[in-house]
């Protein structure tokens, strides 16, 4: 009883020092700090996070996004109809997505990791030392990302659900119409839609599928209906699985952040002793942990917002409808597709770095700080 009601004894992971960049105690350090040595990471190593970032996160969805285009160029070559097709084309490509995802996330994740985590010790590394000391790390690397996965995507999936019923979710739209208030529900759509944490290959492709499989099309605009009229007639059952959702969602984004940088800082450890030595970390910083965790993600989905999700909504929204209209054929739409998902590939591998870098960042800080309290 006295083990439940007590929290774990705290477990130090070994102290790394920043060198001469930091004269600041680490408890000190703010939110905008450790944004600040994120950047740092990216400035002093930009060629083996960018190569680690396009090689581990961008490969599967680039592969399959070439798939998907070939496939689409066949089916109009042979004067095939596009729609009867789409679903088997989407299901090859995310398959090849997740086969080759589930092993170089696990890589990219962990060498990452270990570039910020070395960069903070002024030690030189390369990028073929990160992916070795990845690989050397795959067995809780593995387990810590199907359990977060898991978690996630149970989350994703309840909070998708309610956005569905509002139809404000992704799987509510095929196209955009061709005016400006279709273009900015879909940025909101597109927005919510990144809010929540990936779950991670296969997971990831796997909810992508049943999305694709359950799209509709949508009558009802947010922008110019309001909430008023979306929320109207949901049930109470359905209001309360998208609350807990999103409290999964929190909750295992503040809980399991931490992991990869425990995995690539401790020794060798047992199948779950990160799992304990992560959650005793966070147990001790919970608020600033869940705070900058978070913060981190909502400042990366606004950027985003103004940076790629609106410039590529007015495209397909404005250009590539007229470009549809006047070729009489959906050619455009299958190319513009495609030439979205290599950039989309591209664009989300940097910021999947930039989180991971700053997760480990914030593992550094923490446990600095810890150190200098147990001093």
């Amino acid at each position: 009883m006295q083990e439940a009601i007590h929290p774990p004894p705290a477990v130090s992971l070994p102290r790394i020092h920043a060198g001469a960049r930091s004269h600041a105690p680490a408890n000190a350090l703010t939110f905008a700090d450790v944004l600040q040595r994120t950047l740092t990471i990216f400035v002093k190593h930009p060629v083996a996070l960018l190569l680690c970032a396009v090689l581990c996160f961008a490969t599967g969805a680039l592969v399959g996004t070439l798939i998907y285009a070939v496939w689409n160029l066949l089916v109009f070559v042979r004067n095939e109809n596009y729609f009867a097709t789409a679903p088997t084309i989407v299901s090859a490509q995310l398959l090849v997505q997740a086969m080759i995802g589930t092993l170089l996330f696990l890589i990219g994740r962990g060498a990452v990791t270990w570039i910020t985590i070395q960069s903070a010790t002024n030690q030189p590394l390369s990028l073929r030392a990160a992916f070795h000391a990845a690989l050397r790390k795959w067995r809780p690397l593995l387990i810590s990302s199907l359990l977060y996965g898991a978690l996630i995507t149970l989350g994703v999936a309840g909070f998708a659900w309610l956005l569905r019923e509002v139809h404000m979710d992704v799987s509510n739209f095929r196209w955009m119409r061709n005016d400006p208030n279709s273009v900015l529900n879909m940025v909101l759509v597109r927005s919510l839609s990144s809010l929540p944490p990936d779950p991670g290959a296969p997971l990831g492709e796997a909810y992508a599928q049943v999305r694709f499989m359950l799209s509709r099309q949508s009558g009802i605009s947010y922008v110019s209906n309001g909430p008023q009229t979306l929320w109207r007639g949901l049930s109470i059952q359905l209001v309360l699985v998208g609350v807990a959702s999103m409290l999964i969602l929190v909750l295992t984004e503040t809980a399991l952040c931490l992991r990869t940088a425990v995995i690539m800082r401790a020794p060798d450890l047992v199948a779950t002793g990160w799992l304990r030595m992560t959650l005793a970390l966070v147990a001790r910083n919970f608020w600033r942990v869940m705070i900058w965790r978070w913060a981190a993600r909502m400042m990366l989905v606004a950027l985003l917002t103004v940076f790629f999700v609106l410039p590529t909504a007015l495209q397909q929204g404005l250009a590539l409808s007229l470009m549809i209209r006047e070729v009489r054929a959906y050619w455009p739409y299958a190319l513009n597709t495609a030439l979205y998902g290599v950039a989309a590939a591209i664009v989300g591998a940097i910021v999947f770095a930039f989180n991971t870098a700053f997760d480990a960042q914030l593992c550094l800080v923490l446990s600095d700080a810890d150190s200098s309290d147990a001093d």
